[in-house]
């Protein structure tokens, strides 16, 4: 009887405790702090920091950054792999023993070379089969199982998503210029202003014969590249991207435009590379120009007075007095010859009226407001001076119309006076 009593009562007696047990037994990540677990143990696992996490019903989400998605051959980087499939690891670990009810959990990075973000989707089914060998867990993830959505969304959530969402508008300036000095060695100048971001930069050289330079242009594609990405990856209201590119060797420089709907529309798939290539706009402008933002502005004060120098010094060996009066610019030499008949003659006009016209570009480009040009040149060893006064109207029609070292050399024997104030 008392082994009879046995039989009965001790199974009922550890039912009993196991009621007990589960009664009292709480998820091991409950619902109401699981996103705040997430951020939690995503960073202590794998020291990176999701940009959201967002629960809508039984779908969890999360989406984060990346410096580049891609490497040199265009395959998704394998760093990239490996981090996604490591947060997944971390998420699968808690969501398993949450009480949240989630069914799909996905992971969605962005990169800043990419104008898709890409997302890797996976249900709760498939680990708990993993985790019951049913199957193996590169069944379970694969990298190149994902959906590429377009980089300034964040789906299936039909939210907005933007790389740059922390960067104001001087902060993508400079990191257009920083990745510009980085990636093709060349200085650049970046406006965004009124719905628009330019790029002015220059090269050595432009052109070759009428055609312009094979580098050159796909120089300009690449930069162009640059700012179609950057655009679709910034909250700040843009509608259209321009890149400027001028050169020594031209009179001009060649504008290229966009606009972000097309751009837009190529990185959804609704137009294709081709007719997205035929709509771009190309315009030339004055070298002095820099499209609808008016002045290029190239050098600064600083750098107008190096570029002077360096000029001067490698025609004539002279070493310019640079000074302002208003916006007036001066610049004073003191050399052994005797002016003018000394300037006047053969060689020495000659390079004098070619360093000048090379100083009239600068002056043109810089980013101060210079009004005319006045030289003047002192004898060390008379005291005789001489001096003339060219506007920036005269210097620009002269670049206009290509005046040459000659006809410029003719103009300063008929302007040069000894009254200089």
């Amino acid at each position: 009887m008392a082994s009879l009593l046995r039989k009965i009562f001790l199974p009922l007696a550890v039912f009993g405790s196991a009621l007990l047990f589960f009664a009292g037994c709480a998820p091991s990540f409950p619902k109401e702090t699981l996103i705040d677990t997430l951020y939690r143990e995503i960073e202590n696992d794998w020291g990176i920091t999701p940009d959201r996490i967002k629960i809508d019903d039984d779908y969890l989400g999360l989406i984060y950054r990346e410096e580049a998605l891609w490497d040199t051959d265009g395959k998704l980087k394998q760093d990239v792999a490996l981090n996604v499939a490591n947060i997944e690891r971390t998420m699968e670990r808690i969501l398993v023993s949450s009480d949240a009810g989630i069914t799909t959990f996905s992971v969605t990075v962005a990169g800043a070379d990419s104008t898709k973000n890409l997302r890797f989707e996976r249900s709760l089914d498939t680990i708990r089969q993993k985790r019951a060998g049913e199957i193996s867990w590169q069944d379970s993830f694969d990298a190149d199982n994902n959906e590429p959505v377009p980089c300034w969304r964040w789906e299936p959530f039909d939210e907005d998503y933007y790389f740059f969402q922390d960067k104001s508008a001087d902060e993508i300036e400079t990191y257009i210029q920083d990745q510009i000095l980085t990636r093709y060695r060349l200085k650049s100048r970046v406006r965004i202003s009124d719905g628009s971001l330019a790029v002015l930069f220059r090269v050595p050289r432009l052109w070759e014969g009428n055609d312009i330079l094979p580098e050159s242009e796909q120089l300009q594609s690449a930069v162009h590249a640059l700012l179609s990405i950057t655009a679709l990856k910034t909250p700040i209201p843009l509608d259209r991207i321009t890149v400027t590119i001028g050169a020594n060797d031209s009179p001009e420089n060649l504008t290229l435009a966009d606009t972000i709907d097309a751009i837009r529309a190529q990185a959804e798939g609704t137009l294709d590379m081709e007719t997205h290539k035929a709509s771009l706009q190309r315009t030339r402008t004055p070298f002095w120009i820099w499209g609808e933002n008016g002045r290029a502005g190239w050098y600064t004060p600083d750098e107008l007075a190096t570029r002077i120098n360096e000029i001067f010094n490698r025609t004539l060996k002279w070493k310019p007095v640079i000074s302002y009066a208003g916006t007036t610019l001066n610049l004073s030499f003191s050399t052994a010859l005797d002016a003018p008949a000394g300037l006047l003659s053969g060689q020495t006009l000659s390079d004098f009226s070619s360093a000048q016209l090379s100083i009239f570009d600068a002056v043109l480009l810089t980013d101060q407001e210079i009004d005319a040009v006045t030289v003047t040149i002192s004898s060390n060893t008379t005291a005789q001076t001489t001096c003339f006064t060219t506007s920036i109207e005269e210097i620009k029609s002269w670049k206009t119309e290509g005046t040459s070292t000659e006809a410029f050399g003719e103009y300063i024997e008929r302007n040069l006076h000894d009254t200089c104030n």
